[in-house]
């Protein structure tokens, strides 16, 4: 199987997801969540809050995961004893963004950080997420993981054409369970992440089709018209912003992007983005939620407050990733 989409372009899509993610945890409650100065629209909401519409990292990040673990099945390197390594290098950066920040938070909000034992041991595990809520996805993304080559398999037994439509039907069922009885889901965490992890399999699947896929990067069109296309779907996402196709388009926007005539710099820009997309996501909300929220909404102006963040999550990304690095050589993993 041919690998359609090479490293350097995954590490591009990271990297608009990790904008996307940004942007979305800092402008979707509008200015309830941090003052900030920006054009209203006729409605009165600001024009940073309504772009927030466009924004689906979680799915995104989603699909080219699955696709990735497409790539390791079909070179026959996946399966639950190669994962648990990656896993692991995984969790070794989120206990050190723990390491780094909560002792800070002890020093900020003591009230939150550290917590009781429990809550120290819960958080660890990311089975609690009261340090950092935003950190939810790790353990559904783990089982996942941990399970994607029976996933696989699945699909390569009963075929793309079934298990895409019933994998978005158990997408639909847990996506209204959590809109309708979102109070009963979260306050019991195994039926929580039961539901998450049934809700990523239709983006995991998803991704599976992109590696499949033949068309994904044939240059049947122009430039031209990948930027209308990507405008109409854009116009469309904002006019029905509803969550129900947020992976159909991501992997739209994934489709258009990979044809997207884009310039160098664009290119070396996203791509060192996505390389430290996974630090930013764990670390980032650390930054502007919980402990330096007044410092990072003080510079006013929405594109302004999300240089800041990015500028500042990357640059602790760097030093957390030199630490993990060190942390995995010598643990020889």
């Amino acid at each position: 199987m041919q690998n359609n989409v090479s490293r350097t372009e995954t590490n591009i899509l990271k990297g608009i997801a990790i904008i996307m993610m940004l942007w979305l945890h800092l402008f979707s409650k509008g200015n309830e969540i941090g003052n900030y100065t920006d054009f209203n629209l006729a409605n009165e909401q600001p024009l940073a809050y309504f772009l927030t519409r466009l924004c689906t990292p979680v799915s995104f990040f989603l699909i080219l995961s699955g696709y990735g673990l497409a790539y390791l099945y079909h070179n026959n390197r996946l399966s639950p004893r190669t994962q648990v390594p990656r896993l692991l290098k995984l969790y070794i950066h989120y206990w050190l963004i723990l390491l780094v920040f909560v002792p800070i938070g002890a020093f900020i909000k003591p009230i939150q950080y550290p917590g009781t034992i429990t809550d120290i041991l819960l958080n660890l595990l990311s089975w609690s997420h009261t340090y950092n809520y935003e950190t939810w996805f790790l353990l559904p993304y783990a089982l996942i993981s941990v399970s994607s080559l029976y996933i696989i398999k699945i699909v390569e037994r009963v075929g793309l054409r079934w298990v895409l439509p019933c994998a978005f039907f158990l997408y639909l069922v847990s996506s209204y369970a959590f809109s309708r009885y979102g109070s009963f889901v979260y306050s019991h965490l195994a039926v929580a992440l039961l539901f998450e992890y049934t809700q990523f399999l239709f983006s995991i699947v998803l991704g599976v089709l992109l590696f499949n896929s033949k068309f994904v990067k044939e240059p049947v069109v122009r430039g031209t018209f990948i930027y209308v296309a990507l405008f109409v779907l854009s116009a469309l996402r904002c006019i029905l912003p509803t969550a129900a196709f947020d992976p159909i388009y991501s992997f739209l926007v994934i489709v258009l992007v990979l044809r997207l005539p884009m310039p160098q710099m664009v290119k070396c820009v996203l791509g060192f983005l996505g390389d430290y997309s996974m630090i930013v996501w764990l670390s980032h909300t650390f930054f502007c939620s919980y402990l330096f929220h007044d410092f990072i909404y003080s510079f006013k102006y929405p594109l302004a407050i999300f240089v800041v963040l990015m500028t500042i999550s990357l640059l602790a990304g760097i030093a957390i990733r030199y630490l993990a690095t060190k942390t995995i050589a010598l643990l020889k993993l």
